[in-house]
């Protein structure tokens, strides 16, 4: 093993908030370097035409669902492996790993005939018949490698759960790279089109999956897992950390595929050109909370391991002061160039017209964006204190107090449509972030509890701990 993993192991064991910062930056430029992609993928995907576009953002729900399933696993196997990690068990650590290694295997391989099944149903789900061929022609590729996105996302915990922040973003920035070189060698290189955007995508991960395997032939890694360390009972531990998260990725981008029916259905295409359009800025900002939400669970999981609430108390309140206080000056910016801000997708003569719409909905996102980040700690909070339960079910009932409030304002004006997404954002950080505040609460008091019940049971009467010896 190297001695930047011990390094990078020390860290996270180390001063809270030394820990959430220096493994949270890295990943912020990882997430950075992502977005990029995005923007370049649909870039490069719309020079094929309108067509090809509409196909693109039609089926890419298929692919963040299964991107979901491994990052779900990861974020588990994080939290276990940073954990056992603490308590020193690096063996134990091992077989975790390993295990979770192999059910995001069997996840993926199973999701490969059961969406090549229900390709064609879920195409005409969409409301994509017209655009059926480019569907699937952009999506097969990414079914068909899916094992490498999957494993890309559980390798990314893996390393997070050990503290290497900075392998993380090279794994994330070189699949983000590859893609970005890919795309237009295929698509218009080789003449592949659309199925050359969805080969350049899945590849993309095999090249980040190629990576951490070097590292682990290489001996650069902490964590070492075998065949040898898969069990039932640690595949078992991986589920009950992973798999409600896992879950809750599903409910989020399957709930955002309603959200757009709803908006299309009662304010028309329009009104989802400005929610999802100016919604990119708000992905962007959330990168920050992304990024501290990913570090503070291994972080938290370690020192609640340890028994050290302080510990765990003070990277939760860091981690909620920087993405409020970074968040807040990224929304006040926003609010302010708003209208430049715009200008990229207003920028032709049938769009400009609508450029003071679009600056409108923008400043609308801006006054929940400096608290939205919260719903990410809150949810690495809850995962790092074994409640991941809880989490899905705070991000159900968000989701659907969203949903009522677009069907309810859907008919009226666009204006109720955007004020009824800003009021259900801020009373769904609420929904994640309150309970999670309170159970981490009663987790100290418990512990205070613990405390006082040992020193009346074990400490002489009258003598102070202090003075305790043998």
């Amino acid at each position: 093993m190297g001695a930047s993993a011990e390094k990078d192991l020390g860290t996270m064991l180390g001063d809270p908030r030394k820990a959430v910062l220096t493994m949270s930056v890295p990943l912020i430029v990882s997430y950075l370097v992502v977005q990029a992609n995005s923007f370049a993928d649909a870039s490069w995907c719309s020079g094929l035409g309108v067509d090809a576009s509409s196909a693109v953002a039609a089926i890419c729900p298929i692919y963040w669902i299964l991107n979901g399933l491994g990052a779900g696993i990861g974020v588990g196997t994080s939290a276990v492996v940073s954990r056992r990690l603490a308590l020193g068990r690096r063996g134990s650590a091992d077989g975790a790993a390993a295990s979770a290694l192999a059910i995001s295997l069997l996840m993926a391989l199973a999701c490969i005939p059961a969406m090549l099944v229900l390709l064609d149903p879920c195409i005409s789900w969409l409301g994509a018949d017209d655009i059926r061929e480019e569907c699937a022609s952009y999506i097969l590729p990414v079914i068909a490698l899916s094992p490498f996105n999957v494993l890309s996302g559980t390798l990314a915990g893996t390393l997070r759960g050990e503290g290497a922040a900075r392998k993380t973003m090279l794994m994330m920035s070189a699949a983000a790279v590859a893609n970005m070189v890919l795309d237009p060698l295929l698509i218009y290189g080789l003449g592949m089109g659309l199925f050359g955007a969805g080969l350049a995508t899945a590849a993309s991960s095999a090249v980040s999956c190629a990576m951490c395997a070097f590292w682990y032939l290489r001996g650069s890694l902490v964590i070492r897992p075998g065949l040898s360390g898969i069990s039932g009972q640690e595949a078992a531990t991986i589920l009950r950390a992973g798999a409600p998260r896992a879950v809750e990725y599903f409910l989020v981008y399957f709930m955002s595929m309603v959200q757009r029916v709803l908006i299309i259905s009662g304010s028309g295409t329009t009104a989802v050109a400005y929610y999802s359009m100016t919604w990119m800025y708000v992905s962007l900002a959330c990168v920050i909370s992304l990024a501290i939400g990913a570090a503070l669970v291994p972080v938290c999981s370690a020192a609640l391991a340890r028994k050290d609430a302080a510990k765990a108390d003070a990277a939760i309140r860091y981690s909620c002061r920087i993405c409020v206080v970074s968040m807040a000056a990224i929304a006040v910016a926003l609010f302010l160039v708003a209208e430049a801000a715009v200008v990229p997708f207003t920028y032709s003569e049938t769009m400009a017209p609508l450029r003071s719409k679009f600056a409108w909905v923008l400043r609308v996102y801006c006054t929940f964006i400096p608290v939205i980040g919260l719903i990410d700690v809150g949810s690495s909070m809850l995962q790092a204190m074994g409640r991941p339960n809880v989490s899905l079910a705070s991000s159900f009932v968000r989701n659907l107090i969203i949903i009522a409030l677009l069907a309810a304002t859907a008919g009226m004006s666009p204006h109720s449509v955007f004020y009824s997404l800003a009021a259900s954002e801020l009373i769904g950080t609420a929904i994640m972030i309150v309970p999670a505040w309170l159970l981490f609460e009663e987790y100290k008091r418990a512990g205070r509890l613990r405390r006082r019940v040992w020193r009346r049971r074990c400490l002489p009467a009258g003598k102070p701990f202090s003075n305790r010896t043998g």
